[in-house]
């Protein structure tokens, strides 16, 4: 993985003490206040160079080991290559390749490239590329994936209307364009897997009237039912055995938590391979092998990603990696057996990521595709993790970056809001913490109940409260431990939030009306049962194509908004309906092409807060959708942002330049006064 990176440097080794001492965290905490009151006081860092876009994605290492396939952007165009590891040298395999997914045939002999049009592959040995598939519209086709025993084709997935149902249909398709049907199904299958001879073997999807998620095998004359996955998660199969047909998958064991598994059909059982050696986290990620070692390894994230092996020698190995860089997610790809390493290192303190080729066992590492330099580490934040108990009990997690060179007491404390609410936080580089905490603040990132990634008793321990009850109280609780331990001024307080974060940010200013100096809101629903019909009965990206209905989908995680009685307190407790309690200076931000908020619900809820006395600033944007997409877009929202703060905190601020500024006051539909 990676090595000869700094083990220590201004409040580096304090994300160390994190992991090792995650059952203090007042211990955690009083390192870091340690360190930040030491380190030098940073400098100010503009918002172009923290949001600088990276010049080299998706790469992806080859399973024979050989290549490295990426996608390379310079000057606005995104062209996709492929550099040969033995002598370093590249060659330009497509020069349109935006919005190109890439993914290589299980043994390295092809690449695969999926975009708009269809499908096209690569052959390194020949050094050529050829289009030879081009989707149906009517037919709604797209890449699905790779198996390893269909070296030379792909499956894809179409789905086919037929009077008010669809049909789901998986065809294997070979890099010459011909389509071999492999599987119909009523609903959507989140992954076929297949045998030796290229027939399906196992399916994973939804299945009847209640879209209860199951695995089938596949056998002579029809299907069998072998698990049943839990309904919080899809089960995710990864690959079957050679000579076993055992079947290797992602799933829920009995103790919520998702683990790496496999089911022998000889024995008809299942059982676990890996779980988390901590019982905190899910599995996120397994590097799949060869018949000698079917699992290379798996990836867990708690407070970092951390990988392990089924295999001793490679665990060991894994562990003197880690070892080397104990503040930063590794994201790891290996050659199927196991020893080419390409080890991508995404540090909290780092805009880009660092990527290395290691082969084992004792080779140094390799740096590859080296991005642009970007701000020196030492002036940015480092996500420090740490636990804190809420007041009935649970224990939380979440991250907490502190003011080099400032007392955390005397620095405002900023709660920044992830959105979902099922998704979560981790300790990865965000534009916006850093921007917060290069002007002034401490920045406290919760996973409040109802994330992901600890299991599905962390997801459902919600139940369903997403208004002025317990998903509230655990931000709130977060920032009371840690103005209790010293961090953050108990005057000078704001919440930030994007999607549900900002419906959060709303909630938490209209039950806490005199708490917070500041809030920002961008994305945000302003009423959560109105926001989840209308994404029910909409169109709308906010849940996956695949997914069941939405009353299903909401309900498996804790939101029951087929039940009138959730909905009436939902409501009841909205900030649309709270919002003559509003006494908080207020940013909002939407994009005017949002199809997962209604901008009228934004619209409507800053014009009655106008009406109230309580003018926000309000934003709109018309070219973005639910998120700032453009250079510009995000650049006008840091901005705002920063902006916002400065007048609630006298922080620091970088001026816009005139382009920003027209573009910022064009967008700027209502101007509120600080508070």
């Amino acid at each position: 993985m990676r090595v000869m990176v700094r083990l220590c440097q201004p409040l580096g080794c304090l994300a160390l003490a994190a992991l090792v001492g995650r059952d203090s965290a007042d211990s955690v905490l009083d390192a870091a206040i340690a360190g930040a009151k030491q380190a030098p006081p940073a400098t100010l860092i503009s918002r172009e160079a923290l949001l600088a876009r990276a010049r080299y994605r998706d790469v992806t290492l080859s399973p024979d080991g050989l290549y490295l396939a990426y996608l390379e952007e310079s000057d606005g165009r995104i062209q996709a290559k492929r550099m040969t590891l033995a002598d370093s040298s590249v060659k330009l395999i497509m020069a349109d390749a935006a919005g190109t997914r890439l993914v290589w045939s299980a043994d390295g002999t092809r690449l695969w490239m999926s975009d708009a049009v269809g499908l096209a592959v690569h052959l390194p040995a020949r050094d050529m590329s050829r289009r030879v598939y081009k989707w149906d519209a009517t037919r709604h086709q797209r890449l699905h994936g790779i198996d390893r025993f269909a070296t030379d084709a792909v499956v894809i997935s179409e789905r086919i209307a037929r009077g008010n149902q669809a049909e789901y249909r998986y065809l294997l398709v070979t890099d010459h364009g011909s389509e071999t049907l492999l599987y119909t199904a009523s609903h959507a299958q989140q992954r076929i897997a297949l045998d030796a001879t290229r027939h399906a073997a196992y399916s994973a999807g939804y299945e009847g009237d209640s879209y209860r998620p199951v695995i089938r095998r596949h056998v002579a004359g029809g299907t069998e039912i072998v698990h049943h996955c839990p309904t919080l998660s899809r089960c995710l199969p990864t690959h079957v055995d050679a000579a076993s047909a055992r079947l290797h998958l992602l799933s829920m064991d009995d103790s919520g938590l998702r683990v790496l598994m496999q089911y022998d059909p000889r024995s008809k059982q299942t059982s676990a391979v890996l779980r988390d050696p901590d019982a905190l986290a899910d599995a996120t990620h397994v590097i799949p092998g060869d018949d000698r070692l079917p699992i290379v390894a798996a990836a867990f994230e708690a407070a970092r990603v951390r990988w392990t092996s089924p295999d001793a020698a490679t665990r060991r190995w894994l562990d003197a990696v880690q070892a080397r860089w104990p503040d930063a997610n590794l994201h790891l790809q290996a050659s199927r057996d196991g020893q080419r390493w390409l080890v991508e290192v995404a540090a909290s303190d780092a805009v880009h990521p660092r990527r290395f080729i290691v082969d084992r066992p004792r080779s140094r590492p390799r740096a590859v595709l080296v991005e642009p330099a970007g701000p020196d580490a030492r002036v940015l934040s480092v996500a420090h993790a740490f636990d804190w108990k809420a007041r009935d009990g649970m224990t939380l997690h979440g991250y907490l970056h502190l003011v080099p060179g400032r007392d955390p007491s005397q620095t405002p404390l900023v709660a920044l809001i992830h959105g979902g609410p099922f998704s979560r936080d981790r300790a990865d580089y965000s534009a916006l913490a850093q921007l917060l905490v290069n002007r002034g603040m401490a920045v406290f990132r919760p996973n409040f109940r109802g994330s992901t990634g600890y299991g599905r008793n962390y997801v459902l321990a919600s139940d369903g409260d997403f208004g002025n009850g317990r998903v509230l109280a655990d931000i709130v609780e977060g920032m009371d431990y840690l103005l209790a331990r010293g961090i953050g001024d108990r005057t000078r307080q704001a919440i930030i939030g994007h999607s549900f974060g900002g419906y959060a940010s709303l909630l938490a200013i209209t039950h806490h009306p005199d708490r917070f100096r500041l809030a920002v809101a961008a994305a945000a629903p302003t009423e959560l049962a109105f926001s989840t019909q209308w994404v029910a009965n909409n169109s709308s990206s906010a849940l996956p194509e695949d997914a069941p209905p939405a009353a299903r989908f909401f309900a498996d995680f804790g939101m029951p908004i087929a039940r009138p009685d959730w909905l009436a307190k939902m409501k009841a407790q909205s900030p649309h309906h709270g919002v003559e309690a509003l006494r908080t200076a207020l940013t909002m931000w939407a994009g005017a092409r949002d199809d997962r908020v209604p901008i009228k619900a934004v619209s409507d809820y800053a014009t009655r807060a106008q009406q109230a006395g309580h003018t926000p600033t309000l934003l709109i944007d018309p070219s973005a959708g639910h998120s700032p997409e453009s250079p510009q877009s995000q650049q006008a929202l840091l901005y705002s942002i920063e902006y916002a703060a400065a007048r609630a905190f006298s922080t620091p601020m970088q001026a816009a330049d005139p382009t920003l500024a027209r573009f910022v006051k064009s967008i700027t539909k209502l101007e509120g006064a600080p508070r």
